[in-house]
This record gives C-alpha cells, sequence and structure tokens, in this order.
C-alpha cells in the first residue's frame, strides 16, 4: 500500500491538476488524522477528489450532485448524506 501511494504521489505530482492536487492533499491530511475528523468528513473529501480527477481528464460533472459518485460503491449512502 505504501509502494503505491508514493508512486501515485509522484504521478500526481506530474501529471495532475492543482484542483486535483488540492483536493487529493486534503484527503490525504483527513485520512492521515482520522482522529480529527469523521469518517463521514472523509468520504466527502474523497468524493471531491473523484470530481476533481473526472474534470481533469475532460468530464463536465454537470449532471452530477453530492453523493453520486460515492452511491456507485456505498449501497446505504443515503445514511451518510
Amino acid at each position: 500500500m505504501m509502494e503505491f501511494h508514493t508512486k501515485f504521489t509522484q504521478r500526481l505530482i506530474l501529471w495532475g491538476s492543482d484542483e486535483v492536487i488540492t483536493a487529493y492533499a486534503e484527503f490525504r491530511k483527513i485520512y492521515l488524522n482520522l482522529h480529527n475528523y469523521s469518517k463521514q468528513e472523509l468520504l466527502i473529501q474523497f468524493e471531491k477528489f473523484m470530481f476533481a480527477l473526472r474534470k481533469d481528464t475532460g468530464h463536465k460533472n454537470n449532471n452530477l450532485k453530492e453523493s453520486d459518485l460515492l452511491s456507485l460503491f456505498i449501497n446505504d449512502i443515503s445514511i451518510i448524506s
């Protein structure tokens, strides 16, 4: 897992947009300090990161709203939102 994150971060620095890097840095901050944040905050920031990735690859995200991406792999997302 550490190796993945190291390689991912290196690639992100080279290829990620400012928005993606900012969203990932915020997600990482929450993840590494989870005792100061709720799991809901972590998931919300993870989704912001995914939205930024999609935008960076050319998607408009116009018809998507908060929790739409999370709902693809969290069945009971309504409990979190």
